[in-house]
């Protein structure tokens, strides 16, 4: 099991550090910016980020919960575990 989580990992890091970096370029270019502007662009962006962040954590779940059984997953079960895992990963990334 951990043997498969670090090589998901391993193929997640290059999406982060380009998101990381990414975002640190944008922090630079836009530091000017009114407040009120940046709370905007926070409340489009985080729920964007949250949401994707649900469906890959639900198709990580798919992935490897239910391999065979494809068409008989649990969806509710699939959906707590987007909603679960979104909510706590990207709302506490997207915080700091």
């Amino acid at each position: 099991m951990l043997k498969r989580i670090l090589e998901e990992l391993r193929h997640h890091a290059p999406f982060t550090a380009v998101g990381a970096l990414a975002g640190i370029v944008l922090m630079f270019l836009f530091r000017n910016i009114p407040n009120e502007t940046s709370r905007e662009i926070f409340y489009v962006c985080h729920p964007i980020h949250v949401l994707l962040s649900a469906l890959v954590t639900a198709g990580m779940y798919r992935r490897y919960a239910c391999p065979t059984e494809k068409h008989n997953c649990n969806i509710f079960l699939l959906l707590v575990v987007g909603y679960l895992g979104a909510v706590g990963v990207a709302t506490l990334s997207d915080s700091i």
